[in-house]
């Protein structure tokens, strides 16, 4: 996610009046904004006096006459899934660095491996041990949850399935995870503990991929 925001402006020394431009992301990447872009929140159209800042720190910023672009690598908190980066008009820029590589010469891998993360901090627990107290859903055994995982391009080969749990009651927890109606682990816990099940799917495929979570228990007895 890419968020822009005209904070404020300050004079500097020398009577003019720079503009700091607050950039809130979310996913690390290169990101690129153009004239335009900046032209839309009154941004100044000297792009070659503008520096970036991350956390007081200067960032290497590649610019030309329509655009400047930079690598982020946002950090995330409880309190918050965006981070700031500070555009600022009329000061020096940290301008990136180009070297001369030479290319390798070795066949390229016809596979590699990605990671979709399925996650939505719907719900806040403050009572939540441990380190996580943003979650998704909750549900009371006996209850099933189902999320849609959509993928494209896929290998050969197994994949990896990482399932993050908490118990937000007191007593025994027990879940079995599904993919695409195919049994794909269980796990059992006490108290309101996290927990993570990690375990080996083969079942995938190209398309949408249906991942159950099923609450075992009598009714109402365990919150999950």
């Amino acid at each position: 996610m890419l968020a822009l925001l005209l904070l404020a402006c300050n004079t500097a020394p020398s009577g003019e009046s720079p503009v700091a431009l607050k950039i809130l992301l979310s996913q690390p990447g290169i990101y690129r904004l153009t004239r335009a872009d900046l032209q839309a929140y009154n941004f100044p159209d000297d792009l070659a006096h503008v520096r970036l800042t991350h956390h007081g720190a200067d960032v290497p910023l590649e610019l030309d006459a329509s655009a400047v672009q930079f690598y982020a690598a946002p950090d995330s908190t409880l309190y918050s899934p965006t981070d700031a980066y500070w555009l600022t008009s009329g000061q020096a820029p940290l301008v990136m660095t180009a070297r001369t590589v030479e290319p390798l010469h070795a066949d390229p891998a016809a596979t590699y491996t990605a990671t979709l993360r399925l996650e939505d901090n719907k719900l806040y627990s403050a009572s939540a041990l441990g380190d996580t107290h943003w979650f998704w859903q909750s549900f009371t055994a006996p209850a099933t949850r189902t999320v849609t995982a959509s993928l494209n391009a896929l290998g050969a080969g197994d994949a990896q399935l990482v399932v993050s749990l908490a118990g937000a009651t007191e007593g025994n927890h027990a879940v079995q995870v599904a993919v695409n109606d195919d049994p794909a682990g269980e796990t059992r816990w006490t108290g309101r503990e996290s927990f993570v099940l990690t375990t080996t799917v083969s079942s995938l495929h190209v398309g949408d991929n249906a991942i159950s979570l099923r609450a075992l228990g009598e009714a109402g007895q365990a919150e999950v």
